[in-house]
């Protein structure tokens, strides 16, 4: 189950999606989408990858939720 959040920087702040790792010592990845697309672009492939990673997918700047 994916959680939603956000992350504020000094630049603007961000949308993400992140689906918790199956273990506390799972290294984190990190996805980025591509042109035109969401952070949502991930949610069939990153349950799978959450077995082995904490996976974390970012709204890049002008995309879905995040400031334009």
């Amino acid at each position: 189950m994916a959680h939603a959040g956000r992350v504020e920087t000094p630049n603007g702040d961000f949308a993400t999606l992140q689906w918790p790792a199956g273990r506390a010592s799972a290294p984190p990845l990190l996805m980025l989408h591509g042109f035109n697309q969401t952070c949502h672009s991930w949610a069939e492939v990153a349950p799978a990858l959450a077995e082995h990673f904490s996976v974390h997918a970012f709204d890049q700047r002008g995309h879905g939720d995040s400031m334009r």
